[in-house]
């Protein structure tokens, strides 16, 4: 009888076959490939988680402080359209708290904050006429720290007024290349007159007392303002409308609202007449832009608050 003895198991020294070599190096590389495809599927999620983190931490922090982040991206829209309001918001809380600028979308959405501890105060007229811009004063600790102007994003900010003393009422011209302001670098406010990057700065008015609130024609050809030269510092705040053209030239007294003097005044769209305010809390009248054709529209026994004119239509 023959026995047949059994085979003998492979040892790692026998030699492979060719077949069986190109086997083993293929299963090797899968099981690589699906080592690589499970670490990159455990990477993915914990970087999306992380995302999501991220944005559930923002938005509760901006529920609960109001405070969006710092605005960047240059492509950020311009507020040309009536799409945007700026506004000034105090993050302390307090009344002479830590002040800077916002933007946000007319429905309160998408509240962006565009400067850090600026303490600035914007004025209603702050924006260009095209929108792209915004014209602010910065204070700190009582003390006015200039006149700036920045991109409608946040970017590009620059001085245009620098050196000490009150800076009040910027005012765009029409066309966006120059900005009037209040200033009482001299002693007294006096209007003065600048281009929009803060070069070929111009005092328009000498007055003794104090000039305020420019206010452009819709031509860009002259500016209104409120001016007390006629009845010094009084304490009642008597004061007049006048218009100087916008180069210095031809000043002139247009109005005299003589008692009270709150003296507000808006140029009609198609800047041919001037509506005012004829005494603090007074009627309001309206006269020709070279101060002509006066008349009293309320004739009303109580105060008046305020006025505007409606826009002129456009095709």
């Amino acid at each position: 009888m023959t026995i047949t003895a059994p085979p003998r198991p492979p040892s790692p020294s026998d030699p492979v076959e060719r077949e069986d070599l190109e086997a083993l190096i293929e299963e090797a590389r899968q099981r690589a490939r699906r080592r690589r495809q499970t670490y990159a599927a455990v990477i993915a999620t914990v970087a999306l988680a992380g995302v999501a983190l991220a944005t559930v931490w923002e938005r509760t922090a901006q529920s609960q402080s109001g405070s969006p982040v710092l605005a960047a991206s240059s492509s950020f829209p311009a507020g040309a359209d009536g799409s945007l309001i700026a506004y000034g918001y105090n993050v302390s809380k307090v009344s002479d708290g830590d002040s800077d600028l916002w933007v946000m979308n007319t429905d309160g959405s998408g509240k962006r904050r565009l400067t850090r501890h600026a303490w600035a105060s914007i004025e209603t007229n702050a924006w260009s006429p095209d929108g792209r811009k915004i014209v602010f004063v910065r204070w700190k600790d009582g003390e006015y720290k200039g006149l700036h102007v920045m991109n409608a994003d946040g970017t590009g900010r620059l001085r245009l007024v620098h050196g000490s003393g009150h800076i009040v009422d910027p005012a765009w011209s029409p066309d966006g290349r120059k900005v009037a302001f209040a200033s009482d670098r001299a002693g007294n406010f006096e209007i003065y007159v600048m281009n929009a990057d803060g070069s070929g700065q111009r005092r328009l008015t000498h007055n003794p007392d104090d000039d305020l609130i420019p206010a452009w024609s819709p031509d860009g050809g002259k500016i209104a303002f409120r001016s007390s030269r006629a009845y010094g510092r009084s304490p009642v705040g008597n004061s007049d409308v006048r218009v100087i053209n916008a180069d210095g030239t031809g000043q002139q007294s247009l109005v005299r609202t003589h008692r009270g003097g709150g003296a507000r005044f808006a140029w009609s769209p198609d800047g041919r007449r001037l509506a005012f305010q004829g005494g603090f809390g007074g009627d309001v009248y309206v006269t020709n832009a070279d101060g002509s054709g006066r008349r009293n529209l309320t004739q009303l026994p109580a105060r008046v608050t305020s006025f505007a004119w409606s826009p002129r239509q456009t095709k």
